[in-house]
């Protein structure tokens, strides 16, 4: 082999090194997008699960405890002012 093909050896394998390390770091990125992904989709999901039974109990205490009927204000009769010429 003659140097210059000894040197593209070199830098072929030096890129390639490069671009496993590279690959690999990419992968362990996803891998830990992914992660957080799913730890969202289960917060979220407990969330919901929550929310869900606290519109049921209320809803229950709504349907056992019948509305207690407001007093209505006293209707105002608006007067006619006369008019004075």
């Amino acid at each position: 082999m003659s140097k210059m093909e000894q040197r593209d050896a070199e830098a072929r394998r030096a890129a390639q090194a490069l671009w496993s390390k590279n690959q690999q770091r990419t992968e362990e990125v996803l891998k830990d997008k992914e992660k957080a992904r799913q730890a969202d989709a289960l917060k979220t999901a407990r969330l919901r699960e929550l929310r869900m039974a606290k519109i049921a109990a209320d809803e229950k205490v709504a349907a056992d405890d019948p509305p207690v009927a407001k007093p209505s204000a006293p209707v105002r009769r608006k007067t006619r002012k006369s008019a004075t010429v």
